[in-house]
């Protein structure tokens, strides 16, 4: 769906830009597969650039790791096809950013890629951020425990 509740299509698209197919093809030389590959490389810079603002206004890590949750949850019902487009592993700046984060809120043990994978991965298979903030924080717990 385009917001407004449209269903996508290339046709949809050109109309609501006032664009031709000609200025499509010029833009987007091998069609819809080069649409596509924008299409991620947009969503994946915008929910990165979201989530690396939650982790900067959350500077207790159990409030930010739910709200780590709560964020994507929100988010990805916002724009399902947006976040189905979502790469499995987060680009290099959102994991320095993680980094960064977990060792300024305590969390000398956790890395990034355990952050995201226990705050951000499991929403792809549910939705129940009420459920799942509380978890993620215990995992997370339970990581900066083990030594």
């Amino acid at each position: 769906m385009l917001r407004g509740g449209e269903p996508f299509s290339v046709d949809t698209l050109l109309r609501r830009a006032g664009a031709g197919v000609g200025t499509f093809y010029h833009h987007f030389p091998n069609g819809r597969e080069d649409l596509r590959v924008a299409l991620e490389r947009q969503a994946t810079e915008e929910f990165e650039a979201s989530v690396m603002r939650v982790l900067q206004r959350n500077r207790d890590a159990e409030t930010g790791i739910k709200a780590l949750v709560h964020h994507q949850a929100r988010w990805a019902a916002e724009q399902p096809e947006l976040a189905a487009m979502l790469p499995q592993r987060p680009g290099a700046d959102l994991l320095k950013a993680a980094r960064a984060w977990v060792r300024s809120v305590g969390l000398d043990r956790v890395g990034a890629d355990e952050l995201i994978a226990v705050t951000l991965a499991p929403l792809r298979v549910s939705s129940v951020p009420e459920r799942l903030a509380p978890a993620a924080w215990a995992a997370v717990q339970a990581l900066d425990a083990a030594s």
